[in-house]
């Protein structure tokens, strides 16, 4: 069995991968489950990542690089796991502190 490291959020964010909107499943400080159409990426790849927050000064997006870490293709469910960002990181932290504010987490 394995154990989450990070706790999971259910957020209002969009995620692009390699420019195509994949729906959110759920996020965390270190990645972000989502849902695919088709043929997943294999296991490692490394995919271009354009995440679209909803803050409160706007939207607010960044761009990065993830790993895909987990595939579920009977739920068409990938795990991406988000590149070593301090910037984005602390952004991020900042982000779901303002979802809690907002009372969406």
């Amino acid at each position: 069995m394995t154990t989450r490291k990070k706790a999971r959020f259910k957020v209002p964010i969009n995620i692009f991968l390699n420019g195509e909107h994949v729906p959110i499943v759920d996020l965390s400080t270190g990645g972000a489950g989502v849902n695919f159409k088709g043929d997943p990426p294999e296991m490692g790849a490394v995919l271009e990542t354009q995440i679209v927050f909803p803050h409160k000064t706007g939207n607010e997006g960044w761009m990065l690089e993830s790993t895909v870490v987990r595939i579920d293709a009977n739920r068409n469910l990938m795990g991406i796991e988000f590149g070593e960002d301090a910037e984005f990181k602390e952004f991020l932290l900042e982000f779901l502190a303002h979802m809690r504010d907002q009372k969406i987490i």
